[in-house]
């Protein structure tokens, strides 16, 4: 699976790829909410997690790789990002979400196949971000 591009980060690419918008300071963080991502969708779609230990996770430009070719035409792939947790308190995690921490938008998000429901005594997770580069 892939993540699935919001309206309000669409904005925010095209206005990187026009040079009217700074180089954004990416992270990635976890939705507790069940929830598919829409194009639609804006930052109160998502409940973010908040189990103890939790925190986003750093996503720099440099983490991402783009394979053009093939089915869909480009696909850009991160490194897998690690969550860790100390205490789950009840929380199951259902999909991730990729955040700008200049402007504090969502950008795009994608939820899991199955919600993982992170232990009582805490534990650990990890996404490998993916999101598919589609002609218009």
């Amino acid at each position: 699976m892939s993540g699935t591009l919001l309206s309000q980060g669409a904005i925010e690419v095209g206005n990187i790829i026009t040079n009217n918008g700074a180089i954004p300071t990416l992270s990635i963080g976890l939705f507790v909410n069940n929830h598919t991502p829409a194009w639609t969708d804006s930052n109160g779609s998502f409940t973010e997690c908040t189990a103890t230990g939790y925190g986003r996770q750093p996503m720099p430009n440099a983490y991402w790789t783009i394979v053009a070719g093939g089915t869909p035409p480009a696909t850009a792939t991160a490194v897998p990002a690690l969550f860790t947790f100390t205490a789950g308190l009840g929380q199951s995690l259902y999909g991730w979400f990729l955040y700008d921490e200049s402007t504090g938008l969502i950008l795009a998000a994608e939820q899991f196949t199955a919600a993982y429901a992170i232990p009582s005594g805490g534990g650990s997770y990890v996404v490998v971000p993916q999101l598919n580069i589609l002609p218009s």
